[in-house]
Formats: C-alpha cells, structure tokens, sequence
C-alpha cells in the first residue's frame, strides 16, 4: 500500500469532490421511448424535452445544459419534468413534433409546445421555461394569486 502525505490526500479528495459537484453522478433527466412518451408528458405540469442523437457533440452540450437546468429546479422545487428522447431510436415521436434538427428542445406546457430557438445556456433554458410557465396577468383572479406569484408560493417566479 502506497502511502500518501495528508496534503496529497487532501487535495485529491477535494478535487474528486469538485468533479462530483461539477458532474453529478445521477440525472433526474429521464430517457423516453416512443411506447412511454405521451404518457410520461401528461404526469407533469410542465416537461422539457431534448430530441437528440447518439452521434451528435453538440448535443452532448445541450445534454449537459438540460442537466444542469433539472437540478436547479430540483434544488428551487420548481415543476417542470425533464427528459430526454433519442429521435433516431424513437422515430415515431420524433416525426410527430416535427423534431428534423438535433438537439431539439420542446417545452410542452399548459397544452401547447413551445420551441426553445436561442442559444443554449443554462441562464437562458432556466429564463425560456420560467417565462413559459408563469401565468399571464389575465389568468391571476384575485391579490391572494398575486401575492402566491410575488412571494413564489408557486413555484413560479415574476
């Protein structure tokens, strides 16, 4: 067994532990199948999906970015559910929202899909899904749902 001075040591397991931080081990983005996606859509208020393709580098960015942006929700316990389809696997749901371009990211929200067009950060997915999500003015009926919205009593953000 090879010994190691305690600073060694040290700086080797703070930098496992960085990597971890930076890299999670588990994803709460969920991988879907043409048999399981409509149904997987449904169980969620909000659910963001990344079309992709196995051979595609840039969309092992977007992955990364889709990662990142779930455990924020996750960690703010906002609502939205992410996943992840494989379009050349699962043709059938990749033709049926018209998904031709990888990665492709659809938010499927209050019975309407939203197409994500700009570029991929995790700052501006967050701010797509935020804006998307949060109710218009018409839909607050009285200063109580205001003040939900203000104080993020929803889950939502202004």
């Amino acid at each position: 067994m090879v010994m190691m001075p305690p600073l060694e040591r040290s700086l080797l397991v703070l930098s496992v532990l960085l990597l971890l931080l930076h890299y999670p081990v588990w994803t709460k983005v969920q991988t879907q199948l043409d048999a399981t996606f409509s149904s997987a859509i449904s169980q969620s208020p909000a659910s963001l999906v990344e079309f992709n393709v196995s051979w595609c580098t840039t969309c092992a960015n977007a992955t990364d970015i889709v990662e990142k942006v779930s455990a924020n929700f996750e960690a703010t316990g906002r609502a939205c559910a992410f996943f992840s389809v494989d379009a050349e696997v699962n043709s059938a749901t990749a033709s049926a929202y018209d998904v031709q371009l990888y990665p492709t990211i659809k938010l499927f929200a209050n019975g309407r899909v939203f197409d994500y067009e700009w570029d991929l950060t995790v700052e501006k997915l967050t701010a797509f899904i935020d804006r998307k999500l949060s109710p218009s003015p018409n839909a607050l009926q009285s200063v109580y749902d205001a003040q939900q919205v203000v104080s993020g009593s929803t889950g939502l953000r202004v």
